[in-house]
């Protein structure tokens, strides 16, 4: 195997072992209801749901305390979201209790690969009242909360917040006006909320509620952080639908304000470990190294991917300590992502140093990451593998010898001898060979650069004439991109640009038709040599339309950009791959 080829292996292969690992998500078995207190006379949802697994010998729950009004009914479904596949299988019932007090909604069992998982039991109050009508009593019939999940945070830490919707009426649909700025937090949406409906009671009446928006934030420094109050604008049903033949009844439009929130954000403990970073929140760490065995003259590259809840943004790469016989270049980032879990959103980042033996020997090291736990209250420090390493002496040569190089003929180069006196020429100036030489040289030198000139402007052509080829290659590649570019069906144009590339690739690298991937597509630009930044323009492009497809983010704002960044790329990968 060529030495080119095994950087380009070596991250092939990281990148196909996490793919891997990602696949092997663990199932889990949860119940949940839709209210934790509820009226005599009133009703409630349990859910039992099974993720990431396909299950057998479902064994319901103990529910003597309730009247089973419906159920169980079943239901599965399966979600691609920034390429993570989610499968869900769901058992549903509708209870009625059958007294007051403190119900027990017992455990479910199911079986997945021969293992049981079980659910854990719920408690419900049933409480004295009566389920009143849409709009009796007295009271708000209708509002909004900011609600954190937690009051006390650390810098760093991530902390959800919830706009939460309680309704005695029939809300069709809402719109946010304004929101907080968020201002000292770094703040991103969830793209999957939990929209389900619930119930809860609130100063003895019961309200329906649901989850409208989501948001992760990271308070990025200390003191009590302010959350600004949203405003938004809800669409209510009228009361009696034979009003309206259209909907069923009418739809008014009623504004909603938050009340303002508040985070208390403490900082860190002092004197971290010296492998602490910036890390807060829950993590784990993976490392690789490429070799382990080397020479004073390699270079190896270890890889230390963190993943975890906390911002990653502040994360620093941690110290890596080898010693004193390995020089160790500043660490760079080659990989930062994110995916959503139940309720949190975690992500991964990857860090890489470079290291360069400088004596020879047999060495170990193993490297760690701490991070800072908010549930445990303490630093907590990650250890990989240890990492045994061979050094042996390199080639590497301090001494340069000018006669060691050959000269044309093949013989060793001479010192040049120095001219002791002249002697007198018996021929005439005329018949003088240098004197012929300097009389017709300028006029060879004139027809050199009239020859040179032409052979430039020859060159010239033969290069617009490939830059318009591989232009043309392009183009056709993107023709039915290029249908899409007004923004109508912004799903057909990333469906056409990333086809467009898979197909050229795949072309001219000659991949097999089971082995069309883009990790495949990725390795074997790096076997011809790609550039590096150009690879990384391949793989970002092909996120661009995989977020565009399957996260629903085509932003029709972008299409004629990413239409002329995939165009130059086309172009770039034909002025390396169009060469045979």
């Amino acid at each position: 195997m060529q030495p080119k080829i095994l950087p380009a292996l070596f991250f092939f292969l990281l990148g196909l072992s996490t793919a891997v690992a990602a696949q092997r998500r663990v199932a889990q078995f949860e119940a949940f209801t839709d209210t934790e207190e509820l009226f005599l006379d009133s009703y409630l949802e349990l859910n039992l749901v099974l993720r990431n697994g396909e299950g057998t010998d479902f064994f319901p729950p103990d529910l003597k305390d309730f009247r089973i009004i419906s159920g169980p009914s079943r239901g599965a479904s399966t979600t691609i979201i920034n390429g993570q596949v989610d499968i869900e299988m769901r058992f549903s019932y509708t209870l009625q209790p059958r007294r007051l007090g403190k119900l027990q909604i017992g455990a479910a069992s199911i079986k997945v690969n021969n293992r049981t998982l079980r659910t854990r039991p719920i408690s419900i109050s049933v409480i004295q009242g009566s389920k009143q009508k849409k709009g009796a009593g007295t009271g708000e019939e209708y509002f909004v909360r900011a609600e954190l999940s937690k009051t006390q945070a650390y810098v760093g830490e991530q902390v959800r917040l919830d706009y939460k919707l309680y309704t005695r009426v029939e809300v069709q649909n809402y719109n946010m006006i304004e929101e907080s700025g968020y201002l000292d937090f770094y703040a991103e949406d969830f793209q999957r909320i939990d929209g389900q409906v619930r119930k809860e009671i609130i100063n003895g009446r019961e309200y329906y509620t649901r989850v409208l928006k989501s948001l992760a934030l990271y308070p990025q420094k200390t003191g009590t952080l302010r959350i600004d109050p949203a405003s938004l604008q809800l669409g209510i049903l009228a009361e009696d639908p034979s009003e309206s033949f259209f909907l069923g009844g009418d739809i008014r439009r009623a504004a909603a304000l938050t009340e303002p929130a508040a985070l208390r954000v403490a900082p860190v403990p002092d004197n971290p470990p010296a492998s602490f970073s910036g890390a807060v929140g829950n993590f784990s760490m993976q490392a690789l190294l490429n070799r382990n065995t080397a020479t004073t003259d390699d270079m190896l590259t270890l890889q230390m991917a963190v993943i975890g809840d906390g911002d990653l943004k502040r994360i620093e790469a941690p110290v890596l300590s080898v010693g004193d016989s390995f020089e160790v270049y500043e660490a760079r980032v080659v990989e930062e992502i994110y995916s959503e879990e139940v309720n949190r959103r975690v992500g991964r980042k990857v860090f890489e140093y470079l290291l360069t033996p400088t004596a020879s020997g047999t060495y170990s090291f193993r490297p760690q990451f701490s991070y800072f736990s908010p549930e445990e209250n303490r630093f907590i420090t990650l250890s990989d593998q240890v990492f045994d390493l061979t050094i042996r002496p390199g080639s590497r040569k301090s001494t340069f010898d000018p006669g060691s190089l050959p000269s044309k003929s093949g013989e060793a180069l001479q010192p040049l001898k120095r001219v002791q006196s002249l002697e007198k020429g018996g021929k005439p100036l005329l018949e003088q060979p240098l004197f012929l030489t300097f009389l017709f040289l300028p006029f060879f030198l004139a027809g050199a650069v009239l020859v040179a000139g032409k052979t430039r402007r020859s060159e010239k052509w033969s290069e617009a004439e490939q830059q318009k080829k591989r232009r043309q290659v392009a183009l056709e590649q993107l023709k039915e991109a290029a249908r899409h570019k007004d923004g109508k069906d912004s799903r057909a144009f990333y469906q056409a640009i990333s086809n467009g590339i898979l197909k050229y690739a795949t072309q001219r690298l000659q991949i097999p038709l089971a082995q069309q991937t883009r990790e495949e597509i990725l390795r074997k630009l790096a076997e011809r040599g790609m550039d590096v930044q150009r690879i990384g323009e391949v793989r970002d492009i092909f996120q661009q339309c995989e977020m565009a497809l399957y996260a629903g983010q085509a932003n029709t704002e972008h299409i004629n950009q990413t239409y002329d960044q995939a165009l130059d790329l086309l172009e770039a990968l034909e002025r390396v791959l169009g060469k045979r």
